[in-house]
């Protein structure tokens, strides 16, 4: 449960444009998610520190350097646990 709120947390920092802070905790509703795993919430939360880290620059290649346009869509693209 915890998970899903530090998750949902991720998510409200990532609309306010705070995308380090919306990594971190998205990283650690990750780390409290393996605790009592759930496929389905683990795969959607590796996709949505994917899409911060890109945001924010510490991808591997990620979108920190596409258009406007895309970075201003990757909330948009999140997936609810």
């Amino acid at each position: 449960m915890l998970a899903k709120v530090l998750s949902t947390r991720a998510d409200l920092e990532g609309e306010l444009g705070h995308w380090q802070a919306a990594a971190d905790f998205e990283e650690a509703a990750l780390r409290l998610g393996y605790a009592r795993p759930e496929t389905r919430s683990l795969a959607i939360s590796h996709h949505n520190l994917a899409a911060y880290l890109g945001v924010a620059g510490r991808g591997q290649g990620g979108a920190a350097g596409a258009p406007a346009g895309r970075r201003a869509a990757v909330p948009a693209d999140r997936h609810d646990p």
